[in-house]
């Protein structure tokens, strides 16, 4: 028995390695929190140490943790008590880059709808039909929220970008 735990323990951690910047980026595009990214992180890897599934390929395996963690953050977000303001100041720190931490700031104001197809669109390299498959909508669902969430983003860096132009 604690030759089976330590096994497990040690493919948790290799798991953790593999997939935990994923997961911790996720959640922030969901949370905008740090301490409720990092109870979202505890709690995706202990289900995936609880239930133990076999996955067919690697990507099966990295999509699981993405439908685990958009769910539990879907659901948290839901919550009556969740409904704060939260500081975006903390979350920059982890982008070194100046343009893109603008950008990351920017995008976290967007509607939650849009962040997280943005993110998993073009930070983790999902197609509009996995997009779909891993949130549970339609692919055309997806590729219209890319579209918006695109005009947006783009529409607030213009309007940045005037606004700073006339400070100078």
């Amino acid at each position: 028995m604690e030759t089976q735990l330590l096994r497990t323990n040690n493919c948790i951690s290799e798991q953790i390695e593999k997939f935990g910047d994923m997961v911790y980026r996720l959640g922030i595009v969901y949370l905008k929190n740090e301490q409720d990214v990092q109870d979202m992180f505890q709690e995706v890897f202990l289900r995936l140490f609880e239930k133990q599934p076999v996955f067919q390929s690697e990507e099966h395996e990295k999509a699981w943790l993405i439908t685990v963690a958009s769910n539990y953050c879907k659901n948290l977000l839901r919550t009556v008590w969740y409904r704060k303001t939260v500081p975006l100041d903390e979350l920059c720190m982890a982008v070194p880059e100046p343009e893109e931490r603008e950008t990351l700031m920017l995008l976290l104001r967007l509607p939650v709808k849009y962040r997280r197809v943005l993110y998993l669109h073009y930070y983790e390299g999902y197609s509009t039909d996995e997009i779909g498959t891993l949130l549970h909508i339609n692919p055309a669902t997806v590729r219209t929220q890319l579209k918006r969430g695109r005009e947006l983003l783009k529409t607030r860096l213009t309007d940045d970008s005037m606004e700073q132009g006339e400070m100078i």
